[in-house]
């Protein structure tokens, strides 16, 4: 696979050691992996539309702090992006960055340093340059992303530790499946609108966020980074859990 002996050359290159990297999952969006989630606090769990009602509402939960409320919250995160089959270091990292995050120990996260970071990342590992972004891109997603999800997903330029993640292996997730994914001002005044209409009672629920995002065949070049990334994000020392660690430093999330 070219892809992954690129990768592994530049790497060990720059790291002097061999892999570290964990499963960046397959992702359906209409179901939320399960592999190595931790499940949510018992008691009745309530039907949800989608993946991201689910994350919603856990994260209402999280802000009283409850630690096992926030690990709810960033596993049911992680499974809903192509992180959702990360090796037990990557998920320990971002729950423990974002229980740092609520307890004042860990810095907010600026929109131009996830960019940053996405970016550098993406050329080290030699990824298609369909997978870089721009401020733009990621505040649009954002503020898109926020009219179902306002408890967990900002509209400012700051973020915490579990939005960074979801934030980059969402939006991953849309440009593995279409590389020319794009967001303009109508596409999310339109999002904002219809989500308007469904909290108005006048739209049905079944067709929140979802219909923003385009599932299409996905190409020959995509196929083979996902691929590459199935296949070794569930181990702690495959190259893609080291290149998420490294994405993850540059992001600026506590170790």
């Amino acid at each position: 696979m070219r892809f992954t002996r690129r990768l592994f050359m530049r790497v060990a290159a720059m790291c002097g050691v061999i892999p570290m990297l964990g499963p960046l999952a397959k992702w359906e969006i209409a179901a939320v992996a399960t592999a190595q989630s931790t499940p949510a606090p018992t008691a009745q769990i309530p039907h949800y539309l989608s993946p991201l009602d689910l994350i919603e509402d856990l994260a209402q939960r999280a802000s009283s702090g409850n630690a096992d409320a926030v690990l709810a919250m960033t596993d049911a995160a992680l499974n809903c992006s192509i992180f959702a089959d990360s090796a037990h270091s990557i998920r320990d990292r971002v729950y423990r960055a974002e229980i740092a995050f609520r307890n004042g120990l860990q810095k907010s996260i600026l929109e131009i340093r996830l960019v940053k970071a996405i970016n550098e990342v993406a050329s080290l590992a030699f990824a298609p340059e369909a997978l870089k972004t721009s401020e733009d891109q990621v505040h649009m997603f954002r503020v898109l992303l926020n009219t179902t999800m306002p408890h967990f997903i900002g509209i400012s330029n700051e973020m915490s530790p579990a939005e960074v993640v979801f934030v980059t292996g969402f939006l991953t997730q849309q440009k593995l499946r279409d590389p020319g994914f794009k967001l303009d001002s109508g596409k999310v005044a339109a999002g904002i609108e219809q989500q308007k209409k469904i909290s108005a009672g006048t739209l049905k629920a079944v067709h929140k966020i979802q219909s923003n995002f385009v599932l299409r065949v996905i190409s020959p070049e995509m196929e083979e980074v996902q691929n590459a990334l199935y296949e070794q994000l569930p181990h702690e020392w495959s190259l893609a859990t080291i290149l998420v660690h490294l994405f993850l430093d540059r992001a600026g999330l506590r170790r």
